[in-house]
């Protein structure tokens, strides 16, 4: 008797994804929103900023890295206090992989088995045994769907800080007001030798947002002068002059409020 026909089976070639970066989609560069080397870590949280839409940590980085954002704008982002919020740390930039596709299901080609005549045999007839073959039953394969999430940015234009330096016109010394802390006060930041503070000496800024204005001198952020005073960035005429004529609009103390402290 011949032996039976088995169809050898039929193996679908395996499908590996190759993973995808994610690259710019708007007009400029990637923006690293957090600085050179560094990923946002609380991608929850939200980030305020004024005349500009609420969004959290981790859409501004989406937003950067698409190519939203202006290289003006970008370049300031990350000494913003507001980004404080957004946890930045060293790390590795996100990137996206598509979900896995499963092969089309494969169907064989049937299988029939070639017709079997066994030589006559003397002197008693032989008669074959039928051969029939076994039923090949591949089981289907259905691919998931893949659907790739929509990335809409927000559109994020804040205004650029480009304060020009501050040289005020001379004026009569005026006595700087005494200021009296209420409630618990934090210290107050402190000073290195090659910096000043723009408060005078022992006193700092209390209304970060405050914007200073002086005739035939562009606005500042209160929190921005006091910073450039930190790092060095004014004049010894500068830091001499500043005191008594930002002491009410900066809201100068002896120290922090609990209130405001970080």
């Amino acid at each position: 008797s011949p032996a039976p026909v088995s169809p050898a089976p039929v193996t679908p070639a395996p499908f590996s994804p190759e993973p995808v970066s994610l690259a710019p989609t708007g007009p400029f560069p990637p923006c690293l929103v957090c600085g050179d080397g560094k990923v946002v870590t609380a991608p929850d949280a939200l980030f305020i900023f004024p005349d500009q839409p609420t969004i959290t940590c981790g859409q501004l980085q989406e937003v950067g890295l698409a190519g939203v954002i202006e290289p003006t704008n970008c370049g300031f982002l990350p000494n913003l206090p507001q980004m404080e919020v957004c946890e930045c740390a060293p790390g590795s930039l996100p990137t996206v992989s598509p979900a896995p596709v499963s092969p089309a299901p494969v169907s064989p080609a049937p299988v029939s088995p070639a017709p079997v005549s066994p030589a006559p045999v003397s002197p008693a007839p032989v008669s074959p045994a039928p051969v029939t073959p076994a039923p090949v039953t591949v089981a289907p394969v259905t691919p998931a769907p893949v659907t790739p999430a929509p990335v809409t940015p927000a559109p994020l234009t804040p205004a650029p800080v480009t304060p020009a330096p501050i040289t005020p016109a001379p004026m009569a010394p005026v006595a700087a007001p005494t200021i009296r802390p209420s409630g618990a006060l934090y210290p107050c930041p402190e000073v290195p030798t090659s910096g000043c503070s723009i408060c005078g000496e022992g006193l700092c800024v209390n209304n970060f947002y405050a914007i200073f204005s002086h005739p035939g001198q562009p606005d500042s952020g209160c929190q921005f002068l006091e910073q450039s005073g930190l790092r060095g960035e004014l004049s010894n005429v500068e830091c001499s002059t500043l005191p008594p004529i930002v002491a009410q609009t900066c809201s100068c103390n002896s120290g922090i409020p609990e209130t405001l402290a970080p």
